[in-house]
């Protein structure tokens, strides 16, 4: 090993003792302002009793079925007028595409009497979209989206590291949205990104 690398060897060594500023680990007062002013309050939060409704419905049709939040509702990244994402989670024979945009159709045809603008999307991934009476939150149903739950777990895993993820990703996602670098509909990064 040639000296010069050596000595950059032990310098980044030596780096990694010296403990963080204090600055660096807390964040600016203005920056933890700007998010709690983009995250949804507790209220807001409280979108159980619309899963838990839309839960009985999906039971009646497919009684051995779970239905799951993922996204940015499960991670608690999102902000006041985030969607709500939720998977139903059934065996494999629901996999197939003609079983999951049936299922997905006879789910909507349900729903239009209890919320707006219901239509199914017949995208990589089907989903049916949907929006609730009351609040306005759009949603999402989609099936067997195991990868989507699998991301969630992830970025869940992330949040328990550091806490300071969530001022971070909330902001980074605010600043990308008004840039309009955030929509993978317009060829751009997805939320998720």
């Amino acid at each position: 090993m040639e000296a010069s690398s050596l000595l950059n060897e032990r310098q980044r060594m030596y780096r990694r003792t010296i403990p963080c500023s204090k600055s660096v680990l807390s964040a600016d007062d203005d920056f933890v302002k700007f998010y709690e002013s983009l995250i949804p309050t507790e209220d807001e939060m409280q979108r159980e009793g619309l899963r838990k409704s839309l839960k009985e419905v999906v039971a009646m049709l497919l009684p051995q079925a779970e239905l799951f939040v993922y996204g940015s509702s499960a991670t608690l990244l999102g902000f006041k007028t985030s969607d709500i994402n939720m998977c139903v989670v059934v065996d494999d024979d629901a996999n197939r595409i003609e079983d999951t945009l049936f299922f997905l159709e006879t789910l909507a045809t349900i729903l239009k009497d209890k919320f707006d603008d219901v239509k199914v999307v017949k995208d990589e991934v089907p989903k049916l979209k949907f929006k609730d009476f009351k609040t306005g939150i759009p949603c999402d149903i989609s099936v067997n989206n195991q990868l989507a739950l699998e991301n969630t777990k992830l970025v869940n895993s992330y949040r328990e590291i550091d806490p300071r993820l969530p001022q971070l990703v909330v902001i980074v996602k605010k600043w990308a949205k008004s840039r309009g670098v955030n929509d993978a509909f317009k060829q751009t990064r997805s939320s998720y990104a």
